[in-house]
């Protein structure tokens, strides 16, 4: 799928890849309100999403109506149903691998005379309003490459905001959610071309209600991703390449859930005690730091091979309180280490065979 095909879908309120690819067959959604990928009857966890290589581990917006992708910084989109390659592992039900676009290398803006010109210059800077979210992108040339910075965030909060500071009273809920993606190519010799991506989003949801006499409820859910990757494509010849590449992705979530209840003894003063009287909280943190490398060799149109090895190092950890009291830690620190073998051979149009 290209940019181009995610825009001309049919779209609730904006352009998203995750509504999409649910149009296309064996992806179904579990309602139209739910941007989650059901993949010949899998579970929407059961899918390899990747963002330039970096394993997201939950893309999705206000709890699923949007994926945390932001269609403007997508160059295309690899979306496999079945026939995963070695390279992708066990998943059980699709590979999703999204790519962000690189910058506009050419139209710079700058002087001849400038002396930055030559290792820094910019081409577009765009904004975008939708019914949603508000949208900048900046893009231009880097030494030998290009760079592209793309930012969204919704403004639903400062709606709120503005309606409750006019009736001079305190917003009782508010959310928004934001993300950006920065990434920047640089070839430093005619062999080697450096890539660096990084990828950043969260969610933010408050509310609170009751009090003046009634149970105060307060509730905070706060969840998002962060991804850093460095990726380096050595190129000795036409015939073969190496990818190398180290990516290190955080995945974090917490929920904080509390009541007041009035005492009913008048001679309590307000600030004897800040403790709620019924309280919840759950802190979920996943860190992955992975290293891998690609080997490509092509022999010819019709017979190519990608051996590959990779070391996953995950940093798990789960922790549930309530009413003070810690009932589950839950912490794991797995390492996996893999390595695959392709061979891809192609000797006639009418035969392809994938090994």
């Amino acid at each position: 799928l290209t940019n181009r095909d995610i825009r001309k879908a049919p779209a609730f309120i904006e352009a998203d890849v995750f509504r999409t690819i649910q149009l296309l067959p064996s992806v179904s959604a579990s309602n139209d309100f739910n941007a989650a990928l059901i993949v010949r009857g899998g579970s929407p966890d059961e899918n390899l999403v990747m963002l330039d290589g970096a394993q997201i581990y939950n893309p999705y917006h206000i709890g699923g109506v949007f994926s945390t992708f932001n269609s403007d910084m997508i160059a295309d989109t690899e979306f496999l149903a079945g026939g995963f390659p070695a390279q992708y592992g066990g998943r059980l039900s699709s590979v999703l691998n999204i790519t962000a676009r690189e910058g506009d290398s050419k139209n710079g803006r700058l002087s001849d005379t400038n002396p930055i010109k030559k290792y820094w210059d910019y081409s577009k800077i765009r904004g975008d309003i939708s019914l949603l979210s508000s949208k900048l992108l900046l893009e231009g040339p880097l030494y030998n490459g290009s760079w592209m910075l793309s930012g969204r965030r919704t403004y639903f909060d400062k709606f709120v905001d503005m309606y409750y500071s006019s009736k001079d009273e305190t917003s009782p809920f508010n959310y928004y959610f934001w993300d950006t993606h920065f990434k920047a190519k640089s070839a430093i010799t005619s062999n080697n071309i450096l890539t660096y991506s990084q990828f950043a989003g969260k969610d933010n949801l408050y509310m609170s209600f009751g009090g003046d006499g009634f149970p105060e409820i307060n509730f905070i859910w706060n969840w998002g991703n962060t991804t850093n990757q460095l990726a380096w494509k050595y190129i000795p010849n036409s015939n073969y390449f190496i990818e190398s590449n180290i990516t290190n992705t955080e995945y974090k979530f917490n929920v904080d859930f509390s009541i007041d209840i009035p005492s009913s003894d008048s001679t309590e003063t307000d600030n004897s005690s800040t403790d709620a009287d019924l309280s919840m909280d759950i802190d979920n943190v996943v860190r992955d730091f992975s290293i891998d490398q690609n080997l490509n060799y092509i022999v010819s149109e019709a017979l190519k091979f990608k051996f590959g090895w990779e070391s996953k190092y995950l940093y798990m950890d789960y922790r549930e309180e309530f009413a003070g009291i810690e009932r589950s830690n839950l912490s794991s620190k797995p390492q996996i280490n893999s390595i695959y073998g392709n061979v891809i051979w192609n000797p006639f149009p009418m035969f392809y065979l994938n090994t």
